[in-house]
């Protein structure tokens, strides 16, 4: 565009009228650049509305966010506090389970499994001859002899 406009300068300068040729080119391209102009013009005002429209949203979901965590804050600690006493009380299972399980392996193969109805030493083992009688030994049943002293049964 400038340049035509310089051309078109030159030739008034020079005294010369410029030809319909080259005054129709001059208006063709004058309503060409406006055009464009116009074009561009808004083109840049629809990109800025829609970066304010994305600054806006920005700032609605960044309140939005603030707003998701602070109300998490109370869920997130109720559920701290559950699974803490679920884990406590899996632990209590556990240990429940395993503490007598384990106190009463223990005490079996030794002879050190105390009860208030049997006799020191004495533990229930199964005797496929008699089954309503108690053996009394410190070995183990297979050991046991028919010489060791029964209880009867209650």
């Amino acid at each position: 565009m400038g340049q035509l406009m310089d051309l078109h300068r030159l030739s008034l300068e020079k005294g010369g009228d410029p030809t319909t040729k080259q005054r129709d080119a001059l208006a063709e391209s004058q309503a060409l650049f406006l055009t464009n102009q116009a074009r561009s013009q808004a083109a840049t005002e629809r990109v800025a509305e829609l970066v304010r429209h994305k600054r806006e949203l920005f700032q609605d979901a960044s309140a939005l966010e603030e707003q998701l965590r602070l109300a998490r804050a109370p869920a997130d600690e109720e559920y701290e506090r559950l699974d803490g006493r679920h884990d406590f009380l899996l632990a209590c299972l556990k240990l429940g389970l395993l503490i007598p399980l384990l106190a009463f392996v223990a005490g079996v193969p030794t002879g050190t499994v105390a009860s208030a109805s049997w006799p020191s030493g004495c533990l229930p083992w199964w005797r496929p001859s008699s089954m309503s009688r108690w053996s009394c030994t410190s070995t183990s049943p297979a050991t046991s002899s028919s010489t060791s002293p029964s209880l009867p049964a209650s």
